[in-house]
C-alpha cells in the first residue's frame, strides 16, 4: 500500500502516519509544569497571629478550690482554710501583673469557702438550738 488507500466508500484517505515536512508542523510553545507543593504535615499550623505560651497557675489556687468544694460537701471546718488560701492566691496573682493564672479557681475556692462556712455556722446554730431545747425541756420536766 502506498501513502493513500481507498476506504470502503471509495474515498481517498491519507494514512495517519504519513511523512510530512518540518514546515507543516505548527510550533506550540511549551510551558514548564510547576510542581505542586507537598501537603503540610498533620498538626502543622500556619498563622499570622502571634502564639503565646500558656500562663502558669498560681500554686495555691487549686488547693483553695479543692478546700472550698470539700467545705460545701462536708460542712467541715475547712471552709475558713479555703477562704485564707483563696485570698493569698488572689493577692499573688494580682501582684504578678498577668504572669500567673488561676484567678478563676481562686475565686471559686473563695466563694465555696464562704458558702461552706455559712453552712457550717447554720449547722452549729441548729445543734446548739436542739441541745438547748432538749436540754431545757429535760431540766423543766425534772
Amino acid at each position: 500500500m502506498n501513502d493513500e488507500s481507498e476506504s470502503v466508500e471509495g474515498e481517498i484517505v491519507e494514512e495517519p502516519f504519513s511523512q510530512t515536512s518540518q514546515e507543516e508542523i505548527p510550533h506550540v510553545p511549551v510551558t514548564p509544569i510547576t510542581p505542586v507543593p507537598p501537603a503540610p504535615n498533620v498538626g502543622q499550623y500556619y498563622s499570622n497571629q502571634t502564639q503565646y505560651a500558656a500562663r502558669e497557675n498560681e500554686k495555691l489556687a487549686v488547693p483553695a478550690m479543692v478546700c472550698g468544694i470539700l467545705s460545701i460537701a462536708t460542712c467541715a471546718l475547712i471552709g475558713p482554710v479555703a477562704i485564707v488560701l483563696s485570698l493569698k492566691s488572689r493577692k499573688r496573682i494580682s501582684e504578678s501583673n498577668g504572669m500567673l493564672g488561676g484567678d478563676g479557681m481562686a475565686l471559686a475556692g473563695l466563694i465555696c469557702g464562704i458558702v461552706g462556712s455559712v453552712l457550717m455556722g447554720l449547722w452549729l446554730l441548729y445543734f446548739v438550738f436542739i441541745i438547748f431545747v432538749i436540754g431545757g425541756s429535760a431540766l423543766f420536766n425534772a
